[in-house]
């Protein structure tokens, strides 16, 4: 094991002067890592010795570290997913029950990093330089870029570059794109968080993970960007693809023209508007904003489906607007909303303005004492019947309220409504009988399993409580059947309509998952987040169908017993 000197520096491995201050980051009193971390001066496969926690999510941790055999400053990623495993001492163990899908995962992290090593020669990744297991886990060694992340470059340049400009810097990242796309790796997190650019306006892009990292409700707890995140990730039967890095370099190319980070997808999905980038700088030409909107289309049907055919439709954009030293500031996604308002404000006040002067105008008219005479007398005659009207509304108004107890008479029952009641809560049997609707309202009634509450309790209604119906209408509402459990069945190497049939025919709540394994048959279940004989309880547990989709071939990942290499 190589000897390291206790007189570095755990922020940058610098060295450390006689009052214990770095003589390159000028930093001393470095906190020590989070309890659940490797502690700092750790020493991993006899040669590297850990530093600080860089970064960390749901799927592994990156520490600083220092190699003894080449001095030189490098990363080291530890696959770590916190929802499955915990750490006694250095030692990575599965939490019961997640064994199965924590060798899993391990596996897919161990393939998709040697992928990652062979294609060292795509300028946009930094080389991975070593891949060894060691604490029943793995760790992937990548030299360190020296650089700052893309969103801090552009907050140094204004917040944003010019057409021209945003090309040089991602047109690059494009060709990169592609060339991962077609061997099978999709990033799912690009952003300004990720991309990293060097002194000499070089980027990378860092932090590849496992797809449930970056899918929300999945088996691991996901990390997104929102902004840049696609709609498909924010759901686990999402089908995610080429389309889904697509929209995430369009947010990045919007960010970087417009200085506005582009509303997240899950708002956008809920009605929030997103502005064109010609919109927020008018210096973009609007070719290039409408390809950007349809990359960034929520539907991913609708959205430009590949790298290829996004830099081709880019490439082909008609060249305009201002040049390379444009830096003129536009107005923010705020701005232009306040304006909208103060234009909607204006726009009432002339109408305002113009009805006053209106009623002057016909104030000021001669009045016609003989109509105005008719007027009155016939003003009279209407309050007279009125009078009569409302007693007798009254009197039967009286006679309605004495009768229910539940509602008082209004306007809306003389026109054949009522109010909707509350239902939820109350028990299906109770709820029919009750004089208060009982002969103005139908039920539909559907009795499902449900763990929340008590038997012939109704637990979701339609129209809600409150809406106002007609006379005769049907609620319709679902009955609690109270809890049920049943066993996990065995779906794994089942096809997937054989799966969902006998999911289906235990009345189990299920998802499709779609993956991308060795040694499994297409359309074949790899794995499901339920092992066989799992007592689930129904319309509470869901059951992940891990779904294969591509052709079948022999895995190629095999593991040695101590040491991974990834060269030999």
């Amino acid at each position: 094991m190589i000897q390291f000197s206790d007189n570095l520096c755990m922020n940058c491995m610098g060295k450390l002067d006689g009052s214990g201050v770095c003589s390159n980051c000028r930093q001393s009193g470095i906190p020590e890592n989070a309890p659940e971390y490797l502690p700092q001066h750790t020493v991993l496969d006899g040669q590297y010795l850990l530093g600080r926690v860089l970064r960390a999510n749901g799927e592994s941790a990156v520490y600083l570290a220092l190699s003894g055999e080449t001095g030189k400053t490098v990363e080291i990623r530890e696959f770590f997913p916190t929802r499955l495993c915990t750490r006694s001492g250095f030692q990575v163990n599965p939490k019961p029950g997640f064994e199965i899908q924590y060798k899993a995962f391990l596996s897919d992290f161990i393939d998709l990093h040697r992928t990652l090593s062979r294609l060292r020669d795509v300028p946009l990744l930094v080389p991975v330089l070593d891949l060894f297991e060691a604490n029943g886990t793995v760790y992937v060694v990548s030299e360190l870029f020296g650089g700052i992340r893309f969103g801090d470059f552009l907050n140094i340049n204004v917040g944003e570059l010019s057409w021209e400009q945003t090309r040089e810097f991602l047109f690059p990242v494009l060709m990169s794109l592609q060339h991962l796309h077609e061997n099978g790796i999709l990033h799912r997190a690009i952003s300004p968080d990720t991309l990293y650019v060097s002194r000499t306006g070089e980027l990378r892009l860092l932090d590849f993970c496992l797809a449930p990292a970056r899918t929300l409700h999945s088996e691991l707890d996901a990390e997104l960007y929102p902004g840049y995140a696609a709609p498909e990730q924010y759901v686990p039967t999402g089908w995610q693809g080429a389309w889904t890095d697509v929209y995430a370099i369009a947010a990045v190319f919007y960010k970087t023209l417009t200085g506005t980070m582009p509303a997240a997808a899950c708002d956008r999905a809920d009605g929030e508007y997103l502005f064109s980038v010609s919109g927020l700088n008018e210096s973009v030409p609007q070719e290039v904003s409408a390809i950007l909107d349809e990359a960034l289309a929520v539907d991913p049907n609708q959205r430009i489906q590949t790298i290829s055919e996004f830099q081709s439709r880019l490439t082909g954009a008609q060249e305009g607007g201002s040049q390379s030293g444009d830096t003129r500031r536009v107005a923010s996604r705020e701005e232009v909303r306040q304006a909208e308002r103060e234009a909607d404000q204006q726009e009432q006040l002339e109408r305002y303005e113009n009805y006053i002067r209106y009623t002057k105008r016909r104030r000021k008219k001669r009045p016609h004492y003989g109509l105005l005479s008719g007027i009155l007398a016939t003003i009279l005659m209407c309050s007279a019947v009125l009078y009569i009207l409302y007693g007798m509304y009254e009197e039967k108004q009286a006679a309605l309220s004495s009768s229910s107890s539940y509602t008082s008479v209004s306007e809306s029952e003389y026109l054949g409504s009522t109010t909707v009641p509350p239902l939820v809560g109350m028990d299906i049997n109770a709820a029919t009988n009750d004089s208060t609707y009982k002969g103005k309202l139908n039920f539909s009634i559907i009795y499902e399993a449900n763990a929340n509450y008590a038997v012939d309790v109704i637990f979701e209604q339609s129209p809600k409580a409150g809406e106002s119906v007609e006379i005769g209408s049907t609620i319709n509402v679902k009955v609690s059947k109270g809890i049920q459990t049943v066993k996990m069945p065995d779906v794994v190497n089942k096809t997937q309509e054989v799966a969902t049939e006998m999911l289906d025919l235990l009345e189990v709540d299920y998802e499709i998952i779609p993956v991308y394994e060795d040694g499994f048959e297409k359309g074949v279940v790899t794995r499901a987040n339920y092992e066989t004989g799992t007592e689930l309880t129904l319309s509470r547990d869901t059951v992940y169908l891990f779904v294969n989709q591509q052709e079948y071939s022999e895995s190629s990942s095999e593991q040695s017993s101590h040491r991974q290499g990834i060269f030999g």
